[in-house]
């Protein structure tokens, strides 16, 4: 598809395999924001896990270890979902928590106004995807929109009782246009994860 971009080392052994997913990374105004705003409740609540500043993004699709090889399929699934999507633009606001802002687990950045463009998207890879890769593990929960923003280590914290989160539960964070999909690897390291950006692909024919 034009447009599409190839990044990274996608060379690979016939028998390895990598930890991938479909992204939309989280840039500019609402990047930008978010950090602010994870500084501070890095100081306040540092027990949490973080996600590192430069990888905040909203995951459509995780695709868990794949053969290395199987790489040509998905590019070609990505590229009919984006290819068939128009580029939006998202507004990023509030924090919330799954499974629920009294008993978070996950503390996560919400998508609203183009929430029902980016599940059509997954909607769209979850059905490419499952034709090239039938042994992919099924979605255990709907897709929702989302940025994550950290993980509780251990039990669940309450937000309503943490003024900094209830003080942005309906902040405006940033405007995000989205014009391109990602497929990243993802590397586990002691220090955090390594995102590599493999393929791009751009939004509309």
């Amino acid at each position: 598809m034009t447009g599409d971009r190839r990044e990274g080392r996608t060379g690979a052994a016939s028998d390895e395999r990598w930890r991938l997913f479909i992204a939309v990374p989280v840039t500019g105004t609402a990047a930008g924001a978010l950090r602010a705003w994870m500084a501070v409740g890095r100081r306040e609540r540092p027990g949490l896990k973080w996600v590192e500043p430069d990888h905040l993004h909203i995951t459509l699709r995780f695709l868990g270890e794949r053969p290395a090889a199987e790489m040509p399929a998905l590019v070609a699934a990505g590229a009919r979902v984006a290819g068939a999507a128009a580029p939006v633009e998202v507004e990023v606001r509030g924090v919330g928590g799954f499974p629920s802002a009294e008993r978070t687990r996950t503390l996560w950045a919400g998508v609203a106004t183009g929430a029902t463009e980016l599940a059509g998207m997954a909607a769209g890879l979850e059905h490419e995807l499952l034709a090239v890769a039938p042994d992919l593990d099924p979605l255990s929960h709907p897709f929702t929109a989302h940025v994550t923003l950290a993980r509780v280590r251990a039990s669940w914290i309450d937000l309503t009782r943490w003024p900094h989160a209830v003080a942005a539960r309906e902040r405006l964070w940033g405007r995000l246009p989205v014009r391109e999909l990602v497929l990243f690897r993802s590397r586990l390291r002691p220090g955090g994860p390594v995102y590599t950006p493999l393929h791009r692909w751009r939004l509309g024919r």
